[in-house]
């Protein structure tokens, strides 16, 4: 390989690692939306940002829609959704939910679950979008990002 003619393989895994290969032509989106560090560079502090990017990769990026779709099918067949819904904020952010956590969760399910059946979708279809549209919304929070 050389100047004229770079290495352009690529090796995609979701998987962090500290000896992943990183091309230092080209920066994987990912690393350059959420601050990661110059690979032509040595630097021994990250610099830190919040942009309107980040929010909108948690919107609209495949892997965390593959995902919410299977954490969203496990809870999906649980028929009592209070319950289900205190078990995934448990498992996402390590905490039970709080009264009005646990109320906009049930909410939030009930009024996409109906949205989807007005338009025609299958029930047992649109109560599992409901659940994935709630665990993408659970990983936006500022508590499931940031470690205080």
């Amino acid at each position: 390989y050389t100047q004229h003619h770079p290495f352009k393989d690529e090796y995609p895994t979701h998987k962090r690692s500290v000896y992943q290969l990183t091309k230092r032509l080209t920066v994987e989106s990912y690393a350059q939306t959420f601050d990661g560090p110059d690979p032509n560079v040595c630097t021994s502090q990250r610099d830190q940002s919040v942009t309107a990017l980040q929010a909108l990769f948690f919107v609209n990026d495949q892997f965390l829609h593959e995902q919410s779709d299977e954490i969203a099918s496990r809870f999906a067949k649980v028929p009592e959704q209070e319950t289900a819904a205190a078990r995934l904020f448990q498992e996402l952010l390590g905490r039970r939910p709080g009264a009005d956590e646990q109320t906009l969760m049930v909410r939030h399910l009930q009024e996409v679950a109906q949205r989807l059946g007005a338009s025609g979708s299958d029930p047992s279809a649109a109560g599992r979008q409901a659940w994935a549209s709630l665990t993408r919304s659970l990983f936006r929070l500022n508590e499931f990002l940031y470690i205080d």
